[in-house]
């Protein structure tokens, strides 16, 4: 006979044997019943308890046997109440839910829906309201997500208007104010026409932007008594004017959880300007290639169907480098963006305009039916730019060449397309200015210039025409940081040939694994060579090209060249380009992760460029993000720049990363990135790039260090930075 069997009869009767989510379970699974049958203490971490009004609770409980005599007599259950613990873990796992559904870039409604029910679900007897900004009428609010609210009230927030007499959402929006209503209207206000019944006590905290712009409003609504009875657990911390007992999560208070659909509409904000900036040009907002591309291929399909022509018309600045060298970089972009808009006022809007390079640019005609027609444009658009350009009071003239080549004429892709309008162009530059020409077959001249060129490029890495220049990083006090590496080539006929002309032919060809090869060992002995006083501990920072990290001995060249100088790892910094990191961001791991293991940084150069994501760099062994000048150059212009380079520069802090501003070349902009904290500056408002005698005398007049013996290159490189600095 079982001893303990009337006392398990007995607790049977008592206990509803319920999982920790309400669900029923078999009695034999009970820890209690177990208890009594195997007279052991059984420990239970997650239960459920039931009142007697059929309400339940979460519980974390012990069960003993009490023994009499070696009989069980019966048994004692202590237990605990866990349901805040219970709740605290569910509101832990929803904002993580929410924070992997705004990396993901899900869709924001869904993501602050999210949200909404994690607020309810954490709060009992709460209602939540999110409304943003309409991206239509700037002065109406949208409700995008919302939970716990009657049928009622929610109707009458799905369009509030930013008025401050209409509702409590609409004049927190337009003071850009928090705002606490309690069953009541302050006098001359009509709140309670979108609120309801007079014990609902509202809460409406406006959310904004970097810049200070009301985004939208999170609006928390609370009655003042609980359907249960029982006191709300949470106090909300407000000003003593405003302070009110009103229901919210612990963790973060009503602010947090509005800080959090902040995040998650700036970082939909900041991934939609990631895309149009990664297709349209960010000086002069024409599309870009990648653009481009995508347009050409529907209107060649269309061209087949109608039986139409399409003309590519390949356009280019003649000796446009002048003016930036003569006049600066801003008015350079000045005029740029005026060329945007004369090409622009001759342009049908069924053409397309874009811009390919610095003074690269190309439009697309499509619906031809006549070849000719396109000649006749391009003949318009090389008029309306030889038109004189005004420039803060200046008058410059830029001429310009176009190349043209038809489809389906010339070829069937878009490419190529573009290859022979490159080709046509060359040969529009030989006329002079305002060229014109049409490709035909015959023209083999890109092909013979690329041929050269490739040939130039080997002799210049073999007779030392090849050096670096050194552009100094600055601290937020603007001490040096640092100095990046920078390659010029110095041609004995052709002069200084640009680095935006023989790197990518440098790419193109391999020349540039033995040119970065070279590149990292020279900068690696400058740096080490600078042990005087102020120099010692700075950084060198050295850009690496895709090619050279797909090598697999790359790992090995850095640290040859390391150990070779003598330089420490911890001074230097590696620079790699977002179009590595996009394709795959395993195999960029695979080949960072070694690098930053010999202890060297690792830094984005011209982040924003390549539409990369930080939910995948956060992922990757990155120590810095170097804002593209193109960011920097409209902080100080309109506010989607600004707003940009603070977001880019708060989620870089986030995740522990330091950022570097590229191009700074104002006051302004340096004030507005210290102001947000970002680590170093680079740019001509600081310096200039420098050639070594010329760091040495721009800090401290140091002298300069001795050249090992045999270098040519370096000595060439600082006899040539001398005469270059004397001439200029």
């Amino acid at each position: 006979m079982d001893p303990g069997g009337a006392h398990r009869q007995g607790a049977a009767r008592h206990c509803h044997h319920s999982y920790a989510d309400g669900s029923h379970y078999p009695e034999k699974d009970c820890p209690i019943l177990s208890s009594l049958a195997t007279r052991r203490t059984e420990h239970c971490e997650d239960e459920v308890f039931w009142r007697k009004d059929g309400t339940s609770f979460a519980v974390a409980y012990t069960s003993a046997p009490i023994l009499i005599g070696g009989s069980v007599a019966g048994i004692v259950v202590v237990f605990n109440d866990i349901s805040d613990r219970v709740r605290r873990d569910r509101w832990q796992r929803n904002k993580d839910a929410v924070f992997r559904a705004i990396t993901m870039h899900q869709p924001l409604d869904a993501t602050l829906q999210l949200l909404a029910d994690a607020y309810t679900a954490y709060q009992a007897g709460g209602s939540i309201a999110i409304l943003l900004r309409d991206e239509q009428d700037a002065e109406r609010l949208c409700l995008i997500a919302s939970s716990g609210l009657s049928v009622g009230l929610k109707a009458k927030l799905q369009e509030i208007h930013l008025d401050e007499n209409i509702s409590v959402c609409g004049r927190a929006a337009s003071l850009g104010q928090e705002l606490l209503l309690d069953g009541g209207a302050p006098e001359g206000a009509h709140f309670l026409e979108t609120l309801g019944p007079p014990e609902q006590r509202c809460l409406a905290l406006p959310m904004t932007s970097a810049k200070g712009h009301v985004l939208g409003v999170v609006a928390f609504m609370v009655e003042s008594q609980p359907p249960n009875g029982r006191s709300l657990p949470f106090v909300l911390s407000l000003p003593a004017a405003l302070s009110l007992p009103l229901a919210v999560a612990e963790h973060g208070g009503f602010r947090g959880l509005r800080d959090l659909a902040q995040i998650a509409v700036e970082h939909r904000n900041l991934q939609s300007e990631l895309v149009h900036q990664s297709r349209h040009d960010r000086l002069t907002g024409l599309p870009n290639w990648i653009f481009i591309e995508e347009q050409l291929n529907q209107l060649l399909r269309a061209a087949d169907r109608n039986s139409s022509r399409v003309a590519i018309c390949a356009i280019d600045l003649d000796r446009f480098r002048r003016v930036n060298e003569n006049h600066g970089h801003v008015i350079g972009d000045d005029i740029l963006q005026q060329v945007s808009a004369r090409l622009k006022s001759v342009l049908r809007k069924t053409d397309i305009i874009g811009r390919l390079g610095s003074d690269e640019f190309l439009v697309v005609i499509p619906g031809l039916s006549d070849p000719t027609h396109a000649d006749a444009v391009c003949r318009k658009l090389l008029h309306t730019l030889s038109e004189p350009f005004f420039v803060e009071g200046k008058v410059i003239s830029v001429a310009a060449n176009i190349g043209i080549s038809i489809y389906p004429d010339h070829a069937e892709t878009p490419q190529l397309l573009v290859q022979h309008a490159d080709t046509a162009l060359d040969f529009a530059k030989e006329k002079g200015k305002a060229g014109l020409k049409l490709f035909r077959p015959d023209l083999g001249q890109k092909v013979r210039q690329i041929a050269a060129r490739e040939t130039a490029l080997q002799t210049a890495l073999q007779n030392n025409e090849l050096y670096l220049m050194y552009q100094p990083l600055f601290d937020i006090s603007r001490n040096v940081h640092g100095f990046e590496a920078l390659l010029r080539w110095q041609h004995p006929e052709l002069g200084m040939i640009p680095p935006d002309q023989f790197i990518p032919l440098a790419e193109d060809t391999g020349l540039i694994l033995p040119i970065g090869d070279w590149v990292l060992r020279e900068a690696c002995r400058q740096a080490m060579s600078w042990t005087v006083k102020g120099l010692s501990s700075t950084k060198i920072f050295v850009n690496i090209s895709a090619l050279q990290l797909g090598q697999s001995d790359f790992t090995h060249s850095v640290a040859y060249a390391l150990k070779r100088s003598g330089l420490p790892p911890s001074r230097l910094e590696l620079e790699v380009t977002e179009s590595f990191i996009v394709p795959s961001f395993k195999k960029a791991t695979q080949r960072l992760q070694p690098l930053q293991d010999l202890g060297v940084s690792i830094a984005i150069d011209d982040f924003g460029t390549g539409h990369s994501s930080f939910s995948v760099l956060h992922k990757l062994p990155i120590n810095a993000i170097k804002v593209d000048r193109s960011f920097v150059s409209r902080i100080d212009k309109d506010a989607s720049g600004l707003s940009t380079v603070s977001a880019i520069i708060g989620l870089a802090h986030q995740l522990g990363m330091k950022t570097v501003a590229e191009g700074v070349e104002t006051e302004a902009q340096f004030s507005l990135l210290s102001e947000m904290r970002c680590d170093f500056y680079q740019g001509y408002l600081l310096s200039k790039p420098l050639t070594v005698d010329g760091v040495h005398q721009a800090f401290d007049g140091l002298p300069l260090p001795l050249l090992p013996e045999g270098n040519a290159v370096s000595s060439t490189a600082t006899e040539k930075g001398t005469q270059l600095r004397k001439s200029a």
